[in-house]
């Protein structure tokens, strides 16, 4: 669920119909960008406007069935996702994207 907070406040309320909702991150023209799991535990994108209303849907082409951490680097157009991969090991998984049909790059493309 989205819920907003009014600057100064600490009462929540809720805002659109979107649910669930995971490591969401506004962009600077105000959509956020939200995480879901589809059918199979296929991770999905989901933008939605200030309102609160899902925009669409995008695959990711990623399975995630247990926990995971994810971090948003928007200058750079990738999100990086932390997952469980054994009792011992973690997988660590890059994903670039593009903006108005723009590639950025390999995932291993060096960044300064």
């Amino acid at each position: 669920m989205l819920f907003q907070v009014e600057p100064g406040r600490t009462d929540a309320r809720r805002v659109g119909d979107v649910e669930p909702v995971w490591a969401p991150v506004v962009q600077p023209d105000g959509i956020l960008l939200a995480l879901a799991r589809a059918d199979n535990d296929a991770l999905v994108l989901r933008p939605v406007d200030p309102a609160g209303h899902a925009l669409g849907e995008q695959r990711l082409g990623v399975r995630v069935p247990g926990p995971y951490s994810a971090r948003w680097d928007l200058s750079r157009q990738q999100l990086l996702i932390v997952r469980a991969a054994s009792r011992k090991a973690l997988d660590v998984l890059l994903l670039r994207f593009s903006v108005d049909g723009q590639a950025t790059g390999a995932a291993s493309e060096p960044h300064p």
